[in-house]
């Protein structure tokens, strides 16, 4: 406790920084990661934040710069290439969409791997590439001595695009998640809208990417939704929920990092999983308890029409 209250009074305000940065970079996926869920798409999230490597390392090549908006932009179009890559697999018959994925995933981030150690100069560290650099960031944060942090800044614009872009595309979006062949009827771009969510995603993947890493991200794709789906059917619920859940695992991972000296990206994605355990035992809608209690005394209902 006393090194945590130590650590606390050493960063001062930009704890509460440190704070809003790690629930600006979670709850926008989490936003996306419900509609990917509606859809069966949430693996398609994996596949493009691993396909993100590439696309960082040429950019640093011409640019020089990791900040450079530039070479977040180059970054993204690597995320849309590679969702492109898995919509054309698809089209032959012979591909599922999970062997899309694996071929699309697999073979842009060795392709990453393999320009970082080719080129000398572009200074990535294969473990921040797995769970990011959220501890070092704490530095950039300290040393802005603007009243805003320029990355609180960053993430707070990124969030913002997503909230506004599932905003302006809601209903259309909703529609088409549940029921393609009727939105289609209604004469509502299906493709284009499905490539619009797909452009939301590599923007907020490339934007966390710095502070999660390629392979957590996937994880605040579908751990909040999974949770407060035990709680609610209602799509706005799950929504608000869902940042609930984040605001309470990002100040819940904090606290853990700064008193125990853990790795945050793991802390937060363990502390999610651990809301998702205690909501699968007690959740209202679907928790295990109250299916228990649904199927009470008659065991050979429980057996004939088990939800587990």
């Amino acid at each position: 406790m006393n090194v945590l209250l130590e650590r606390i009074e050493l960063l001062g305000p930009v704890t509460w920084w440190y704070f809003l940065l790690i629930l600006l970079t979670s709850f926008p996926l989490s936003w996306i990661g419900l509609f990917l869920s509606l859809r069966k798409q949430v693996f398609m999230g994996d596949a493009m934040s691993h396909s993100v490597l590439p696309g960082i390392v040429v950019g640093f090549l011409f640019i020089g710069n990791l900040d450079s908006v530039w070479l977040q932009i180059g970054a993204t179009a690597s995320a849309i290439i590679a969702a492109l890559g898995v919509e054309l697999l698809q089209e032959n018959k012979r591909i599922k969409q999970d062997a899309a994925i694996g071929i699309t995933f697999t073979t842009l981030f060795s392709i990453g791997v393999l320009l970082i150690s080719w080129i000398d100069h572009v200074d990535l560290d294969p473990k921040c590439i797995i769970h990011g650099q959220m501890e070092f960031l704490v530095f950039d944060l300290m040393d802005d001595s603007s009243l805003v942090p320029s990355l609180i800044i960053q993430q707070a614009v990124t969030t913002a695009l997503i909230m506004g872009g599932i905003y302006l595309i809601y209903h259309a979006l909703l529609a088409s998640s549940f029921d393609l062949g009727f939105s289609r009827a209604m004469g509502l771009k299906t493709k284009a809208i499905r490539y619009g969510l797909l452009v939301l995603l590599a923007i907020t993947l490339v934007s966390s990417f710095r502070l999660i890493g390629a392979i957590l991200p996937i994880a605040l794709l579908v751990l909040p939704n999974a949770t407060i789906s035990m709680w609610t059917e209602r799509i706005q619920w799950r929504l608000w929920g869902s940042l609930l859940i984040c605001i309470l695992a990002s100040f819940i991972s904090l606290i853990v990092t700064l008193g125990f000296d853990l790795n945050l990206a793991g802390t937060l994605v363990s502390t999610h999983f651990l809301f998702f355990l205690i909501s699968l035992v007690f959740g209202a809608n679907d928790g295990l308890l109250k299916n228990i209690r649904f199927y009470g005394k008659d065991s050979s209902r429980l057996i004939r029409g088990s939800r587990f």
